[in-house]
């Protein structure tokens, strides 16, 4: 008579049918006929047995302490190379950073994180199309002169120019308007202007001051850039070589004047809020390079902001005033320390340039303009 073995389900000795299959009753169902061979069943235990006894195989305990291992060495892992990136990082700022500054790691990433506070609520004073046309409105108000219905100045086009010819103060206005006067515009320009005999019959009249409101300087600069961004050879040229459209990229949002509304008062101040899509500018870069490179920009933009807002602030009327930025909303005590890593930064490099008197010779620059 054959041997039947039923392994864990219940113990057998050789015994007539009957009895076997009461003893597999009382134990649960018996498995199917694994024949009459004597060799262990491995579908039946799960695999490799780890020892035999009286013929019957034992079967192997499986051990599942052995993932619990696993995902403790490698969070301890993960835990000491953070340790030591962060530790690493807290030196060298402390070493390089730390004095120049006077901040710590923890609150120089806190002044930092300012950076990715984007937020379109420093937009108060947004422009639209009339506010261009009011704008060359007051020009030739300030000037006594008219222009006929639906005529183009194309102020923009002249400036540009002015942007390309070589010189400096007048002689590069008069370069630029000697170069207009062989085409058609400038000709047009001078044809069209007419003298604005109104002006003089009303004693009403307030001319020879140019009163402009903010929108309508941000509607004619930001029509300058456009123009600009295509026609300026400098800006053509480095647009071309990183791979980069400027106008989709970089946007004035607005211009605030404070005080009198009057260009020429000592005491007037204009804020400019430029938004730059920094993120999508390095991406664009980011194709112009292969390998490494490429690969640094690439990680490079998504780490950094994908948009700030930059504000200048500049006294136009005032020869020894100082240009004043704010990124985002940043609080004035923040920005202050910004501007100190900022400097440190530049220091290591081996430069000289300090963000004080940058801001002074821009708004020099902005003088000298007006």
């Amino acid at each position: 008579m054959s041997r039947r073995k039923y392994g864990a389900y219940c113990d057998s000795d050789e015994g007539d049918e009957d009895e076997l299959a009461g003893k597999a009753g009382r134990c649960g169902s018996a498995p199917e006929d694994i024949g009459d061979s004597d060799e262990p069943r491995e579908d039946l235990y799960g695999g490799d047995s780890d020892s035999e006894e009286d013929g019957y195989a034992v079967p192997r305990r499986k051990k599942h302490h052995c993932c619990l291992a696993v995902v403790i060495t490698s969070l301890v892992l993960v835990i000491v190379l953070c340790g030591g990136i962060l530790g690493g990082a807290y030196f060298a700022w402390d070493h390089f950073l730390g004095e120049p500054t006077q901040m710590d790691l923890f609150q120089g990433l806190n002044v930092l994180s300012n950076l990715y506070k984007a937020d379109p609520a420093v937009v108060t004073a947004p422009y639209g199309e009339e506010d261009l046309d009011g704008f060359y409105d007051r020009v030739l108000d300030a000037l006594c002169m008219t222009v006929d219905d639906g005529y183009d100045l194309d102020l923009p086009a002249i400036v540009v120019d002015m942007l390309n010819s070589a010189g400096s103060g007048e002689e590069t206005v008069q370069a630029a308007l000697a170069a207009r006067n062989d085409g058609e515009e400038l000709d047009k320009l001078l044809n069209e202007l007419k003298f604005n005999w109104e002006s003089l019959r009303n004693p009403t009249a307030e001319t020879g001051e140019v009163k402009i409101s903010g929108p309508q300087i941000a509607a004619f600069v930001n029509d300058v850039l456009q123009e600009a961004f295509v026609g300026a050879d400098s800006l053509v040229q480095m647009q071309s070589e990183w791979n980069v459209n400027f106008a989709d990229v970089v946007s004035l949002e607005q211009v605030i004047v404070s005080a009198p509304d009057t260009i020429n008062d000592a005491a007037t101040k204009l804020k400019a809020t430029v938004k730059v899509e920094l993120r999508s500018a390095l991406q664009s870069v980011a194709s112009k390079f292969t390998g490494i490179a490429a690969f640094g920009i690439k990680a490079a933009a998504a780490i950094l902001p994908k948009e700030i807002y930059f504000s200048a602030e500049v006294e136009p009327c005032d020869a020894e005033g100082a240009a004043g930025v704010v990124v985002n909303s940043t609080s004035e005590e923040d920005m202050e320390k910004m501007l100190r890593i900022v400097d440190a930064v530049f220091s290591l490099t081996g430069s000289e340039l300090n963000t004080g008197d940058f801001l002074t010779q821009i708004n020099a620059t902005v003088y000298n303009a007006v």
